[in-house]
């Protein structure tokens, strides 16, 4: 029995995704897709969380790794955005990698989500804590944040802390 996943960055598995190859870029590493606009996974597997499952080409129900997950990085100047959609890795571990792999030192900004609803105090502070470590300007945050982490959050970055919703526009 095979152990890949029947999707792949968000596209069913082949043969359906082979459809579209000549309209997509699938994207494995840190990829420059335009100048400025820097598409990429995590080179690892997002911790397990028993909440998250998607199903093995067998039916079966296991745990998400999250492989598939991307980031962007928008680079003009000196100026770096990271953009996320929820976060699964943990914030702390895209910066790192950003960070340690591609020497990115700081952050104009971090938009997206942290994925810490459900996540006890303790937890969230100890990520506010690694958090505090990166050189970041401002924090825009959306809803898979959960109303907790986003409060903690506020009080430990005071004036770097803005919501980030649906169809807001965000300066950069």
């Amino acid at each position: 029995t095979s152990s890949v996943m029947t999707k792949e960055n968000g596209f069913p598995h082949k043969p359906l995704a082979s459809k579209w190859e000549d309209q997509t870029t699938l994207v494995r590493q840190w990829h420059e897709l335009l100048p400025g606009v820097i598409v990429f996974p995590l080179p690892f597997a997002a911790p397990e969380n028993e909440r998250l499952k998607e199903h093995s080409p067998t039916g079966e129900l296991v745990a998400d790794t999250f492989l598939d997950e991307l980031f962007i990085v928008l680079k003009e100047a000196d100026k770096h955005v990271l953009l996320s959609g929820c976060t699964h890795h943990g914030i702390v571990q895209v910066l790192d990698y950003c960070t340690t792999e591609h020497f990115i030192h700081h952050f104009h900004l971090v938009l997206g989500g942290l994925h810490l609803a459900g996540t006890d105090e303790t937890a969230i502070k100890k990520q506010i804590a690694q958090c505090a470590t990166f050189d970041i300007e401002k924090f825009a945050l959306n809803h898979c944040t959960g109303q907790l982490a986003f409060d903690l959050w506020s009080e430990a970055f005071k004036h770097k802390v803005i919501t980030a919703k649906a169809g807001e526009t965000i300066t950069i």
